[in-house]
């Protein structure tokens, strides 16, 4: 079986050592790529064969110089990457910035789980969705 790529783009490093460890613990089947910034990440795509396309974006909104929500909007503007499924992962479970999530095309809004249990359960709910699930459009 081949393995899922996907990128969480977020500037806390704690964050993706907690989706690696939850990744090992339930023995998915991800390859993870952790980018720190969005802007590097929106270089990266658009210098990327659609091939080479991750199956989905995991994207913080609270980040400094590019945020998540800017970041959304210039990929769902490229007639390229707009397919790629986005799941925003954030702290914030404020109504306004689920909406501004929505508003910029964001495909799922989910608010980061404090304990590690729950952290596992969301990262496994949002695997076997996205990944096993969902059926995924391709750039042609």
């Amino acid at each position: 079986m081949e393995q899922n790529n996907v990128w969480m783009i977020d500037d806390n490093l704690g964050d993706s050592i907690l989706m690696e460890e939850a990744i090992l613990r339930t023995n998915l089947d991800v390859n993870l790529t952790y980018i720190d910034n969005a802007q590097e990440a929106l270089k990266r795509l658009q210098e990327s064969n659609p091939d080479a396309y991750p199956d989905l974006l995991i994207v913080d909104l609270n980040m400094p110089g590019m945020n998540g929500l800017d970041f959304i909007g210039k990929l769902k503007e490229d007639d390229h990457l707009q397919l790629i499924p986005v799941v925003v992962m954030t702290t914030s479970s404020l109504n306004s910035d689920v909406r501004s999530a929505y508003k910029q095309l964001a495909n799922a809004v989910v608010v980061k789980p404090i304990e590690f249990e729950d952290y596992i359960k969301t990262i496994t709910a949002i695997h076997t969705f996205w990944l096993s699930t969902a059926k995924i459009a391709r750039y042609e």
